[in-house]
């Protein structure tokens, strides 16, 4: 009924109609065509692997603010005029705040990467001990090399084709790119004529209360970051309890056979 005749290598339940149209049935039919099907050598090879969780996930734990970077380049976007046009998006994404530092870019190459990492990371937060992107030869390079040793910075790379291992500055990429087609539109004529709120015309600190402001801030800054720290942990282990209920793990052993999935057989030729 699954593989002869005009079987079609169908899924459990029609596979399972077919058997009963025909007049047989016994107790155990859907667990029976289940395993036979998972056993069939055709569905293994032909077949799309089904999305399984495999693994625990390990969550990242926050290191103090603006240690650990992950860089990455966004696709060429196609914004612009044709000659100032800066087809490139250099981002990166502090692991602890989530603070997001990104600038356009004409070119996808070491020298824009030295100078980004340079101007926007170590001048304005200090030098990281960490720095997290892809396996992309604009990161591997000796460029970025004499760059990461001279400030002694540990250059992480990622394992290839897994952009999971920097999901943090993926999910970065792809929330900017929604921001982008959201306001990339032309500017209407009255946001020209409606100041902010710094130019407006109102009440302003003076010199003392803007003093004893800052310095509240300044003195509540720890604890703001040590409170910031344990609700990241704990939003974390929230998050790993549920996905590993998900889990679904599968145990190999020595000179067991595995299948590995072709895209390349994906679509019908």
């Amino acid at each position: 009924m699954h593989i002869k005749g005009v079987g079609g290598h169908y899924a459990t339940k029609n596979t399972v109609a077919k058997i009963l149209n025909a007049g047989y049935w016994w107790p155990t039919m859907f667990k029976d065509v289940h395993e036979y099907i998972q056993r069939c050598d055709s569905c293994q090879r032909t077949g799309r692997p089904t999305p399984t969780t495999r693994w625990p996930l390990v969550p990242i734990m926050p290191l103090a603010p603006f240690k650990k970077w992950g860089i990455d380049f966004v696709a060429p976007i196609q914004l612009g005029t044709k000659h100032t046009q800066r087809r490139y998006i250099l981002v990166a994404t502090d692991y602890a705040t989530r603070i997001i530092e990104a600038e356009a870019t004409r070119r996808d190459d070491a020298a824009t990467i030295s100078k980004f990492l340079f101007k926007a990371i170590v001048t304005r937060y200090g030098c990281p001990l960490e720095l997290v992107s892809d396996r992309g030869t604009y990161f591997l390079n000796s460029v970025i090399e004499d760059l990461t040793s001279h400030f002694q910075i540990k250059h992480r790379k990622t394992t290839p084709y897994n952009p999971k291992a920097n999901g943090l500055t993926e999910k970065s990429n792809g929330l900017l790119c929604k921001i982008l087609l959201k306001v990339t539109h032309p500017i209407l004529p009255i946001e020209f004529k409606v100041p902010t709120h710094w130019v407006l015309d109102c009440q302003r600190l003076g010199n003392d209360e803007s003093q004893l402001y800052r310095l509240k801030e300044v003195l509540s800054l720890e604890e703001r970051r040590e409170v910031a720290k344990q609700q990241t942990e704990q939003i974390q282990l929230k998050r790993k309890k549920a996905y590993d209920k998900r889990v679904r793990p599968v145990t190999l052993l020595k000179e067991d056979l595995a299948l590995l999935y072709d895209s390349r057989h994906a679509r019908f030729p």
